[in-house]
């Protein structure tokens, strides 16, 4: 049965019952209404999906020419119209917002017909802002309801695969739309929601594809409701979200990517509750600042991990601050960020037994955790030897670092800024690392423009990628650019105190800690 006809089962069931008054008068009158809404949208996506098709059909098979296209009152082509149909069409194609293509479907009949045709095999739309009534160029006074403009616009692209709207109004009949209008809807990004009385349940019974969700303003009865019926649920996004704990993840499916940054009140039991759900579905989880236990939680049961985003972890008293970390399931995991700021949160082994098992780690982010040093990078780097990307942006790190540094065989990205490295370091890494195409040595008191000139020259003798660009001094420098030494002079000229600037920025940092 289709969800119009159990809308009108409803109305049915209500307005026999209306004399013996078991519902409210005002209940009936709006069951009603939707039920005739629903009639009436679903005859006109019906129709319109007939009359598209045959335009397009006959397009296709030519039964329409593609000739250029005429102004009105003009009998000859001119301008952009002097093109062909296909040319101007890749060309209105390429715009990216939907407001300026509304605009050009307003020039004239011929680029009206391009324009809904772009439309029929849309694939994506970005609807931001008052764009349901600014698609139209009318007051939204005199406009339909957000109902009907929705309609008006979803229509148009009955293949439509993923879709973005902010401001959202959410009401049984907009989720109605939704899934009648674009049924291959796979990727629906929510922003700024408001639910007049309907639940994310319906939106998930409408949908029955949806991948992937992303919405702020979620409570934990509505996020739970939209949960037990998205079956096929596989990438979910709820990010500033600081209502949500997590009780709720006990109706997750097999979920493939969780992204909960800035989730701050998420307890120990939701991500046990996460572990029993989708301990081997999981392949990637960003989460804001956790807690220890939550932590080891995480390591110990997401084997098929291959991206992992932390936040931090919080500084607590009691029994949760004496938990350790004492395994690690993630060999598999090629991406880690890990942001923690202070030295009492984790120790040496325990970021030893969570890295140790990540020997295919490609990209390995640990920008300020001031509690890294040289020992214990050097380390960690003998059990990941194929690291691409590196950022140990940290007050305690030396040249020490950059001898095991320089071993990576695969590196081509690091971020050194703010640490107490030299020149001398800096350009033996040059010297050892051939496939570098950046380097950031920002806010370094013992960087010059002696690195830049040795990495000029070894570019010149063919010892160092030539797309090498380095970060120094509040500059982008990207070394292609420069003709010859002289060219380095040049920004040698810029007045900037390197050693003022990191003692300020490193003041400013540490003033927190």
């Amino acid at each position: 049965m289709s969800s119009t006809d159990c809308l009108i089962d409803q109305e049915s069931a209500l307005s026999s019952n209306s004399s013996q008054s078991t519902y409210p008068e005002n209940l009936i009158s709006k069951v009603r209404d939707h039920a005739l809404s629903l009639r009436k949208l679903q005859k006109a996506v019906q129709q319109e999906r007939q009359q598209d098709g045959e335009i397009v059909s006959k397009l296709i098979s030519g039964q329409i020419e593609r000739q250029p296209i005429r102004d009105v009152e003009d009998s000859e082509p001119h301008g952009i119209n002097i093109l062909p149909y296909d040319v101007i069409r890749k060309i209105l194609d390429q715009l990216e917002d939907h407001i300026h293509l509304v605009s050009c479907a307003l020039v004239c009949r011929g680029w009206n017909a391009i324009v809904r045709d772009i439309w029929l095999s849309e694939r994506a739309l970005i609807m931001e802002g008052d764009v349901l009534h600014e698609l139209y160029g009318i007051p939204s006074s005199m406009s339909a309801s957000y109902e009907e403009n929705l309609f008006f616009n979803l229509k148009k692209c009955p293949k439509l695969r993923k879709l973005y709207i902010y401001p959202f109004l959410g009401t049984d009949i907009t989720f109605f739309i939704m899934g009648n209008c674009c049924p291959e809807i796979e990727e629906l990004f929510l922003r700024n929601g408001r639910f007049k009385g309907a639940s994310l349940g319906s939106l998930a019974r409408y949908c029955p594809g949806l991948k992937v969700k992303s919405e702020r303003n979620l409570n934990e009865d509505n996020l739970a409701d939209f949960l037990k019926n998205a079956e096929v649920l596989e990438v979910l996004t709820i990010t500033e979200n600081r209502s949500i704990t997590g009780k709720c993840f006990n109706h997750l499916p097999k979920m493939k990517e969780l992204n909960l940054s800035v989730c701050n009140k998420l307890t120990d039991e939701s991500f046990t509750k996460l572990a029993e759900k989708c301990s081997s579905s999981l392949q990637k989880l960003c989460v804001g600042e956790i807690s220890k236990r939550s932590l080891a939680i995480i390591c110990e049961s997401f084997p098929n991990l291959h991206t992992l985003d932390i936040g931090g972890v919080k500084e607590e008293n009691g029994s949760s601050n004496l938990v350790q970390i004492t395994s690690s399931q993630l060999e598999k995991l090629e991406y880690l960020e890990f942001s923690c700021s202070s030295y009492e949160t984790i120790n040496d082994r325990e970021f030893f037994e969570m890295i140790k098992p990540a020997k295919k780690l490609k990209k390995l982010l640990l920008p300020y955790c001031i509690w890294l040093t040289d020992e214990m990078l050097s380390i960690a780097l003998t059990f990941c030897k194929e690291i691409e990307c590196l950022d140990v942006s940290s007050h305690q790190i030396t040249d020490q670092s950059l001898i095991p540094i320089s071993q990576l065989d695969s590196l081509e990205e690091i971020s050194l800024n703010n640490t107490k490295v030299t020149d001398e370091g800096i350009i033996k890494l040059l010297s050892e690392c051939p496939k570098l195409t950046f380097l950031n040595v920002d806010y370094c008191s013992s960087v010059s423009f002696e690195t830049l000139y040795k990495a000029y020259d070894l570019i010149s003798q063919g010892s160092l990628n030539k797309q090498l660009v380095i970060r120094f001094g509040g500059e982008t420098i990207p070394m292609n650019t420069l003709k010859d030494r002289e060219d380095i002079f040049g920004y040698d000229q810029i007045e900037y105190d390197s050693e003022n600037s990191s003692s300020d920025y490193a003041d400013s940092y540490s003033g927190s800690d």
